[in-house]
């Protein structure tokens, strides 16, 4: 657990390229079967696991039509995630 989540907010600024109001701390970990709320690393970190993070993607993308909200081409994965959540079986 040593090296997570070390840089200041300033730091954070720099790597994205931004100003960033509040910056949330989320780790996105392992494909278990746990429910992500049963982990806790502290100091203000959100876990989610793999599973739960693509089901939540999954249900927002599936709510917008490709035709009238496409999500931008600068997103390719999510893009193309939203074409097969829309047009696949």
């Amino acid at each position: 657990m040593g090296k997570k989540f070390v840089y200041s907010h300033t730091q954070y600024e720099e790597l994205v390229g931004c100003k960033i109001g509040i910056a949330k701390k989320i780790a996105l970990c392992g494909l278990g079967k746990a429910v992500s709320g049963d982990l806790n690393w502290g100091n203000n970190i959100q876990v989610i696991l793999i599973p739960h993070f693509v089901a939540e993607i999954s249900k927002t993308l599936r709510s917008k039509n490709p035709l009238k909200e496409i999500v931008p081409e600068g997103y390719p994965r999510l893009r193309a995630m939203q074409f097969a959540l829309s047009y696949g079986n």
